[in-house]
């Protein structure tokens, strides 16, 4: 009795023993596919459907440039109106144009802009892959506040085009390499349709900032940067 009993313990010790080994070499292949996979979430663009309040708002935009609809942008466009902004950004600033930033209140009635002496600014002509891409396949992201917004004071619209331009490069350069059109979530009230590029730090191409009013994204400003 005395040997079975002794037997019994020996086969326990090995069993624990044995559990303990197994537990020890499971553990850090399950703790190494969990962090391949949070890499993999970080650094991937979003292949699923676009989010259905992304798709509106870049289908609204779409439609101005499809229709040529001054009443399509009034629809889109917040009881605050729309900040235009062209700038030679790039550099040659004087030879091939002047910088424009003009404030238009709600409503607008019009998609075509005159510039004194220059060529107009063309809301029709702007995002001219948009009107072509599968919206609802829109590469979209999401990214913390970065001081990117567009702000109403009683004497002017803020910020000014300077930390626009510089907010906004901070946005696009993590995407940059991507095909365009794409989006940004930038906290929970703004959103960013991009179809253009950043080189050495500076954005050129086309983009639109929305800014969410009463539940759904409305036009606040849109940029033509050459």
């Amino acid at each position: 009795m005395k040997k079975f009993s002794i037997f019994c313990t020996s086969i326990i010790v090995i069993l624990i023993a044995g559990c303990e080994k197994k537990t020890q070499v499971s553990q850090p292949k399950v703790a190494q596919v969990s962090v391949q996979n949070t890499a993999a979430q970080l650094q991937e663009p979003n292949d699923r459907q676009t989010p259905r309040e992304i798709t509106l708002a870049a289908q609204g935009l779409a439609s101005i440039i499809q229709r040529k609809s001054p009443e399509l942008l009034d629809s889109i466009t917040g009881m605050s109106g729309i900040v235009l902004i062209r700038n030679f950004s790039s550099g040659t600033y004087g030879a091939r144009g002047e910088n424009i930033r003009s404030f238009y209140p709600s409503p607008i009635g019009r998609i075509m802009f005159p510039v004194k002496n220059e060529t107009p600014i063309d809301v029709a002509s702007m995002f001219p892959e948009l009107a072509r891409f599968d919206l609802n396949q829109l590469p979209s992201f999401k990214t913390m506040p970065n001081g990117l917004d567009i702000r109403d004071t009683p004497s002017e619209i803020k910020p000014t085009t300077s930390e626009l331009l510089e907010a906004l490069s901070k946005v696009v350069l993590p995407h940059h390499d991507l095909p365009t059109p794409f989006a940004v979530q930038i906290g929970d009230d703004l959103l960013v349709l991009a179809e253009g590029d950043v080189v050495d730090n500076i954005c050129t191409g086309y983009f639109a900032i929305f800014k969410k009013m009463n539940g759904s994204y409305r036009l606040r400003a849109l940029l033509d940067l050459r």
